[in-house]
């Protein structure tokens, strides 16, 4: 994760946070296609009836799904926040240390 430098001095990895970068980007891209395509197979299943167990069932499963892609959706947000918040700290440490 980090890398001994000069006088003790730790840095991070670049490869760390560039694959932090790709990964939100990744995320940030691809949760609206998943909800796409889900609303997209949902629609179809929608149409079919399915008696009273499977409409119930139906119904349960989409009200999950869609509770599920509302909470990953913050999942970026609560990323970069904790990444923010890793720098300040780090920041603040390297800091103390110099004096």
């Amino acid at each position: 994760m980090t890398k001994e430098k000069h006088g003790g001095i730790k840095r991070v990895n670049v490869n760390l946070v560039t694959g932090a970068v790709i990964a939100l980007i990744v995320i940030g891209f691809l949760l609206p296609v998943g909800m796409y395509i889900y609303y997209q197979g949902y629609s179809t299943v929608s149409s079919q009836d399915l008696g009273t167990t499977g409409n119930a069932t139906r119904s349960t499963v989409n009200t999950n799904v869609w509770g599920a892609f509302n909470l990953l959706s913050v999942s970026p947000t609560l990323v970069g926040a904790g990444a923010v918040i890793t720098i300040l700290f780090a920041a603040f440490a390297f800091i103390y240390r110099r004096r």
